[in-house]
């Protein structure tokens, strides 16, 4: 075996990041988190003794302002990595195991590598390897727990309202930049609240750095295991100039002799050899001052925006279709028309309406795995078969669903949803079975007859809109709203033809017994409507009765302003994402003919303001205020039990604000 194995070994020391999103707001501190991200071969207390009694200290000794700890917090970012198998106390370890397996020949070749003999004269096997190098500075690794935890931290500090200077060594430096792009590609702001200090890095940039040209890393000549990579590759570091000190003399006569660098790790330990040396811990201590201050107005780092509801991922990996069953919702495909959440935490979400292959529903948990209860695949093309409900009175995850709109939970605990291509309402009880409760079915235009009867035997035109109340009675949105009494019995609350609206879309109801619904205006004129009945059928507009704002080059319907009344405010399209909270609050998906999404509240007061959305396309700013959140097109909303509100996306992405 050639020493390439060996270096590569060195070099295997992170894995990819997809991280849980699960962050509170919280009140702004402004304070600022100094933490370390730890090189290879230490065990956990090391590296805190290395932060406390190493950097901690240093930072003191060298400015008494670091022991304030109102204004700093000191954290660990503990990596393993990959050297817990060859022992935890150091490279000596690892070099014995190998000369142990490979013999004396093999750390020949190591120490001539070491001092750049040219004995890797393979330029195939050298290219080879430099792309190899190349990747370890990519977020494309498997996943790695270390690393996932290190961004749930960031994101918390963050939300706190700390920004966040990373002392990153070694290995450290591979965790500190994949953690870095990730979030600043999640939220960008973030990029001002983050930066880094790197030292003995075997990574070829460090993208957190704040200072342009006078960026603080440091790695040393006498570091020999970056010397053994950077003479192995030789691309890492690419660039002469990131080796900050020009010769040996620097750190020897600083009081540092050979005994020293045989007893550090050969030069690379962080406290016994960069942060003992005089040049380098001075260097380091400036790097950390200056990055956090600025020097000569470039760079500084800012206090995060904090407070206020906070945008995090719940479901959807972004891609379109119904994998992931049994796993986390986050990793799975997803597609989600119409949503509700129940009590105890879990989110139902169904979707593939518009597919010919079915509409399955499925649960999100308390424990974010997501599993699907009711639909399966149907072939295509369709058989005569499928122009029949099939699947009453059997489990619901071997029935087949045509379409599935508007989900809603019943007191019991079933599951009601619209399949308005057989123009029907169907239940999934507790137990699992699917049935149909109000409804004949029927794929040709139907008049909506059956009122005084059992609604079984009722004639639903075009039923979208769906709602439980306390006692389970059901409302029913098409032409007209009606109502489905606990005895089964079906009435009409609002007729059709009734002057104001043509189509219901959505239900929702309020603790009180208010109905809302949303739908198109009867005079089919551009822009939708949300209404307000009672329990007799008398209803009034709620919101959207106002007249369009328009872009000041006059090209697009834009959101009518923050501070509006609901009523005077215009809605541009639909609206079938709306949900009221069970404190009277409304919230609505606000979408304006550039596309452009926003989440609206409509408070206690009337007066609309936006909760999230900042006027882009796309799906960023998980993990930071849902203000600066941007959104692709909004499907539906719903509200937790403990008042999370649900953001489902054409995209396959169901996100969560709290």
């Amino acid at each position: 075996m050639r020493i390439y194995t060996f270096i590569i070994t060195l070099l295997l020391l992170i894995g990819t990041l997809n991280f849980p999103d699960e962050v509170e707001a919280a009140s702004c501190l402004n304070k600022t988190a100094i933490v370390y991200s730890n090189g290879m071969f230490t065990i956990q207390e090391q590296a805190r003794e290395s932060l406390r009694d190493g950097l901690r200290v240093r930072l003191i000794q060298a400015n008494s302002v670091f022991a304030d700890l109102t204004k700093y917090d000191y954290k660990l970012a503990y990596a393993n990595g990959k050297g817990g198998p060859f022992g935890t106390t150091g490279l000596d370890q690892l070099l014995e195991v190998s000369r142990q397996a490979y013999g004396d020949k093999f750390m020949g070749w190591f120490w001539r590598a070491l001092i750049g003999d040219g004995l890797i004269s393979d330029l195939v096997f050298r290219s080879t390897m430099q792309g190899i190098a190349s990747s370890f500075n990519q977020v494309q690794y498997v996943d790695d727990q270390d690393a996932i935890k290190m961004g749930n931290d960031y994101r918390t500090f963050l939300g706190e309202g700390k920004r966040i200077l990373i002392v990153a060594h070694s290995q450290g430096n591979f965790y500190t930049n994949a953690v870095y792009n990730k979030l600043t590609t999640e939220n960008p702001a973030w990029s001002s609240n983050i930066g880094v200090v790197a030292v003995a890095t075997p990574a070829n940039s460090s993208p957190g750095g704040k200072l342009g040209l006078n960026e603080p890393n440091i790695t040393v000549p006498e570091d020999f295991v970056i010397a053994a990579v950077r003479n192995t590759f030789g691309s890492l570091p690419p660039k002469s100039d990131q080796w900050i000190l020009p010769g040996s003399s620097n750190v020897f006569q600083s009081g540092l002799s050979w005994l020293n660098f045989e007893q550090t790790t050969l030069g690379h330990s962080f406290v016994g050899w960069y942060l003992s040396g005089t040049y380098t811990r001075n260097f380091i201590l400036k790097g950390i001052t200056d990055t956090i201050n600025g020097v000569n107005g470039v760079g500084g780092l800012q206090y995060p925006t904090c407070g206020g509801a906070v945008i995090t991922a719940f479901a959807g990996n972004g891609t379109y279709g119904f994998s992931g069953d049994g796993g986390l919702a986050t990793q799975a495909s997803l597609q989600v028309d119409t949503m509700v959440a129940a009590p105890n935490g879990s989110l139902y979400i169904a979707g593939g309406s518009g597919n010919v292959h079915g509409c399955r529903i499925r649960k999100v948990d308390k424990n974010g795995i997501i599993s699907t209860i009711a639909g399966i695949f149907i072939p295509y093309p369709w058989t005569s078969s499928h122009n029949r409900l099939i699947g009453n009175g059997t489990p619901a995850i071997r029935a087949e669903i045509q379409s599935c709109r508007d989900l809603s939970l019943g007191p019991d605990g079933s599951l009601y949803f619209v399949d308005s291509r057989f123009k029907v309402v169907r239940k999934v009880d507790p137990s699992g079975i699917i049935t149909t409760v109000a409804g004949t079915p029927s794929r040709s235009p139907v008049v909506a007859v059956g009122d005084g009867g059992l609604a079984t035997n009722a004639n639903l035109e075009i039923p979208i809109g769906l709602a439980i109340d306390v006692y389970g009675s059901i409302y029913i949105g098409g032409h007209s709203l009606r109502k489905v009494l606990p005895n089964g019995i079906i009435t009409t609350l609002i007729p059709q033809y009734n002057g104001v609206f043509s189509l219901i879309t959505d239900i929702e109801l309020d603790p009180d017994g208010s109905i809302y619904f949303t739908g198109y205006p009867s005079n089919f004129s551009f822009g939708s409507l949300i209404l307000k009945a009672d329990q007799t059928g008398a209803f009034s507009i709620f919101a959207g009765a106002g007249t369009p704002t328009v872009s000041a080059d006059g090209r697009f319907y834009i959101h009518s302003p923050d501070g509006t009344q609901a009523r005077q405010i215009y809605l541009y399209t639909s609206t079938y994402a709306f949900v009221v909270a069970p404190n009277g609050e409304a919230y609505f998906a606000d979408r304006a003919s550039t596309g452009i999404s926003y989440v609206r509240k409509i408070g206690l007061n009337g007066i609309v303001t936006t909760v999230a959305g900042k006027g882009m396309v796309g799906v960023l700013g998980d993990g930071g205020p849902a203000i600066q959140a941007t959104f692709n097109p909004i499907t539906d909303l719903a509200i937790g039990g403990d008042g999370s509100l649900y953001v489902g996306t054409a995209s396959g992405v169901v996100r969560k604000i709290k």
